[in-house]
């Protein structure tokens, strides 16, 4: 057994830090440079001029960079980036084509153009006070203090690397199938009071669609905005509010002219949308920062804006209409290694607000609720993911477990299971209870199925069961379903919705990646009709891995599929253990998808040099528990993969980085200490997350490293042991004189999305990486940093 060393050094550098973080105010604020452009800096420097010339200036490369993005490949380099917005306007693109993207346009004076490309201040940096200087004949403050950013070959490293994305793309071949921007694939369904049209949210093509429920034919489609999600109708039916997940917007549409009529500024990825009962608001659950956006329905602008749990998803009205009951989908933040709960966020609706927030333990991915109006409960589908026992238990069935929580008035959650011994009930997405509340549906999106529920059974099921039983065995019992769940049917690929008829005679199912609708017969659910929306016939590469992604039927036993970890392509918010490195050891925190083609290698040990690598015989021995996929389908999955869409990001304002996050970047990408001391290199947070992706594609050892990760010559340590966890609690990682862990670098973009942090998730929050695990600065130079430095450091990070 090793014990750590130097804890008393580590409690003094605790008590370091809180008093360098102490306020602190500058003599004199140091101003900030801005670009001015090559036509500025070759008055002096060029061959004929005093000051000399760049020997990069005759690369004509560089100067045509920016109008490289306009022409069609680079379109299909955007795909294969995961980026939303045309090459020209992405900062991931103009990182690399143009100089003083990361910074803005508010840094940029009006002699700068971004188009004349990559530019002497790419590698100098914003040579404004330079200029001024230089014109104010205040030589030696030139030499002295003003001076160049000397640029080298190290910079031109940071974009002159192979990018998986260009290879594909210039040598390749790549193009995309024109049949992937024309697919609908329908995730939401609204029916109108009347029972007489259906209003479909479809996903891919950005847009509405209305169906005369008789005829089952299409009346309308309306535009919307980037990746719609749901939609719901005020309680006359004469307006739809649709949120749009990657354009951070409502769409406001008028259903009996079809069109829409306002687009009102959400927060950041709003996913579900109701009104109250009257429909004097509307109340958007934003995933993407945690928030509820309450929006006046008569002014149609934001009132309010409250906090909901992690991952707000979707919610129902109560049947008083006196509550709004919100189902989030990412767990509560908890100690490192700790059993993970989420939550239901209960709303008042007389006067909007925040009244309770019930705990759900061991439970996340909490995607659809519905209330049992003649019960008063709420019925919420979720996930049990049992993350802390050794991902062996797969082929037992027991690491995900898909379910109910049963809310109850008093809030209560009582919980039981979908699967049954021998048929898992993956990716439950959506729930819809019957006019009379005698059953309920719920979607399988993994296994292309519906489960209909005797509702009155479920609850006696429940009533059945003593306190203890309730709490440990219900949760757990895969044999407890078939007293309540009476059928499943299969419906299509990828079912996303459900509802029923006003009259409780016809269910709708969306199975989005079939483009159909699926008409079901309430009396005995069996499929009456398919009505098809008008998507292509043509299952192309990219939709067929969009398929494989979400489908349980490439994993042993249908028990979960890609989505099941990877909601939307993101992170489920928890760490597993995975046994090929040691059962019980070296937990790791899942990845988020989005965005990633250009960042290999792979895993956190950085040992997958591509996604073939990833997808192909690791993902088979460790999680599918099949034969490895075919070629053709670990083709198509990489596509998919590969094209997963990165939301922009919230911390970004459209002008650029704030003053805060210019003197972030600054401290990001210094080399010098306060003190004047030079940082080593290895030490430098621009060495390993470097731009556009801001990651150098290798693997580091940052002192990381806890007392569950196996290293060369490093026993495991006791977690019961007070001498080897440290006085406080708070010391979990090692610095045991043998090899320290390597992790690989993580790209940095959207870092602010992936709460917990590090390769095991032990952090909780940015700030957390560096005050609680880097007391020897082993993951950058920080203890001499000022609390406003440290918070600059901060917000820069969250803009990238």
């Amino acid at each position: 057994m090793i014990a750590p060393t130097r804890p008393c050094a580590c409690l003094c550098m605790l008590a370091g830090l809180w008093l360098l973080w102490t306020p602190v105010v500058d003599a004199q604020e140091s101003r900030l440079a801005s670009f001015v452009g090559g036509d500025a800096c070759t008055t002096c420097h060029s061959e004929s001029a005093q000051g000399g010339s760049c020997l990069l200036e005759p690369i004509e490369a560089h100067a045509r960079a920016y109008h490289a993005l306009s022409r069609p490949e680079a379109d299909d380099i955007a795909v294969l980036s995961g980026i939303i917005e045309p090459p020209v306007q992405s900062r991931y693109c103009l990182g690399c084509h143009a100089t003083a993207a990361d910074e803005g346009p508010r840094w940029q004076q009006a002699s700068f153009q971004a188009a004349e490309g990559v530019q002497c201040e790419a590698c100098h940096g914003g040579r404004s006070l330079h200029v001024e200087e230089m014109r104010s004949n205040n030589h030696l403050k030139v030499e002295a203090g003003g001076g160049i950013r000397r640029g080298d070959r190290a910079h031109c490293a940071t974009c002159h690397v192979p990018r998986p994305s260009h290879d594909e793309v210039l040598r390749r071949g790549y193009r995309r199938d024109e049949a992937d921007v024309r697919y609908k694939t329908p995730v939401d369904l609204v029916i109108s009071p009347d029972g007489l049209s259906l209003f479909v949210v479809c996903e891919r093509s950005n847009s509405v669609m209305v169906i005369d429920a008789a005829s089952g034919q299409v009346t309308a489609e309306i535009p919307v905005g980037k990746r719609p999600f749901a939609a719901a109708l005020s309680p006359d039916g004469g307006t739809l509010y649709v949120t749009n997940r990657l354009a951070d917007s409502l769409s406001v549409i008028d259903t009996r002219s079809a069109q829409v009529r306002a687009t009102i500024a959400t927060g950041h990825e709003p996913h579900g949308v109701l009104t109250d009962a009257s429909g004097r608001h509307i109340y958007v659950f934003n995933c993407g920062d945690d928030t509820v956006s309450v929006i006046d329905a008569a002014q149609l602008s934001e009132i309010t804006r409250l906090a909901g749990g992690r991952g707000p998803w979707n919610a129902a009205l109560s049947p008083d209409g006196d509550e709004i009951y919100l189902a989030n989908s990412q767990p509560r933040l908890s100690g490192f290694r700790q059993p993970h709960a989420s939550e239901v966020t209960v709303l008042t609706t007389a006067r909007p607000a925040i009244a309770r927030r019930l705990r759900v333990p061991d439970a996340n991915m909490l995607h659809a609720i519905a209330f049992v109006p003649s019960e008063r409960v709420a019925l919420v589908t979720l996930l049990r993911t049992r993350n802390l026992v050794p991902i062996t238990r797969l082929a037992q069935g027991w690491t995900v477990t898909f379910g109910l929580g049963v809310v109850r008035p008093d809030g209560h959650i009582d919980q039981v299971l979908l699967d049954e011994p021998d048929a898992s009930f993956p990716d439950p997405m959506d729930i819809a209870v019957s006019p009379d509340g005698r059953c309920a549906v719920v979607v399988s999106g993994g296994a292309d199925e519906i489960g209909v529920l005797d509702v009155r059974a479920l609850l006696e099921t429940i009533a059945r069961a003593d306190p203890t039983e309730r709490r440990d065995v219900l949760p757990n019992d895969l044999s407890r379903s078939r007293t309540f769940l009476r059928r499943r049917v299969t419906v299509g690929r990828n079912p996303r919705s459900v509802v029923f008829s006003p009259d409780g005679r016809t269910v709708y199912v969306a199975n989005a990646l079939d483009d159909a609708i699926a008409l079901l017969d309430a009396a005995d659910f069996s499929v009456t009709r398919q009505i098809k929306l008008g998507g292509p016939a043509k299952i192309s590469e990219w939709r067929r891995g969009e398929q494989l992604f979400h489908s349980a039927a490439m994993t042993s036993g249908r028990q979960f599929s890609c989505r099941t970890c990877h909601p939307e392509g993101h992170t489920n918010g928890l760490a597993f253990d995975i046994e090929a490195d040691g059962v019980g050891l070296n937990p790791l925190q899942v990845r988020t998808l989005r965005g990633i083609f250009d960042t290999p290698p792979f895993k956190w040990a950085g040992t997958n040099p591509s996604l073939h690598a990833q997808c192909g015989p690791r993902l088979s021995v460790f999680f599918s528990r099949l034969a490895p996929l075919p070629p053709d389908d670990l083709n198509a999955l990489v596509r998919y993969v590969s094209t997963i869409e990165r939301p922009l990001n919230r911390h970004r304002r459209p002008d650029g980085l704030t003053d805060s996050q210019r003197r972030g970047k600054a401290v990001f990408e210094r080399t010098m200490t306060n003190k004047g001391d030079p940082i080593a290199e290895s030490h430098r947070c621009a060495t390993c997350h470097n731009t556009p992706s801001y990651t150098a594609r290798n693997r580091a050892a940052v002192g990381t490293t806890m007392w569950l990760d196996m290293t060369q010559g490093l026993d495991l340590i006791d977690p019961e042991d007070p001498v080897a966890f440290g006085h406080l609690g708070i010391v979990y990682y090692y610095d045991t004189g043998s090899e320290k862990k390597a992790f690989d670098a993580p790209h940095l973009n959207n870092i602010y999305d992936r709460a917990p942090f590090l390769h095991n998730g032990s952090a909780n929050t940015l700030e957390e990486i560096w005050t609680r695990f880097n007391l020897y600065e082993d993951h950058g130079v920080t203890t001499d940093l000022t609390r406003r430095q440290f918070n600059d450091l901060i917000a820069y990070l969250k803009s990238l």
